[in-house]
């Protein structure tokens, strides 16, 4: 299934706590995926997935809980850039930035 970027953000609303970030390189591709797994206040956790990872940033992460206060995607297609279809970024403190192909999201 293809999301859109309003339901990656109704998918990942209120989820701010990272449990897992992982970067791996798809051997068949040679691209970059990224894993995101999110938890809310309770500890229900949300997986976001993103293929063709590009112009991935990161600062203030290590040394204790990661949080992400304000993650959200924006579609990118109108600018027609290559294999960039969303952008990402944690709008309140830019802790993380990308752009990426594809993005799902899963329990």
């Amino acid at each position: 299934m293809k999301f859109s970027a309003e339901q990656i953000n109704q998918s990942i609303a209120g989820f701010t706590d990272v449990v897992q970030l992982q970067l791996e390189v798809d051997p068949s591709s040679g691209k970059y995926e990224l894993t995101l797994a999110l938890a809310d206040a309770q500890g229900k956790e949300v997986v976001l997935k993103c293929k063709d990872v590009s112009n991935l940033g990161l600062s203030e992460v290590g040394g204790g809980l990661i949080q992400f206060l304000s993650l959200r995607a924006q579609d990118v297609r109108a600018r027609q850039l290559d294999r960039v279809f969303f952008h990402f970024a944690d709008v309140e403190r830019g802790a993380i930035l990308f752009d990426c192909a594809e993005a799902s999201v899963g329990d």
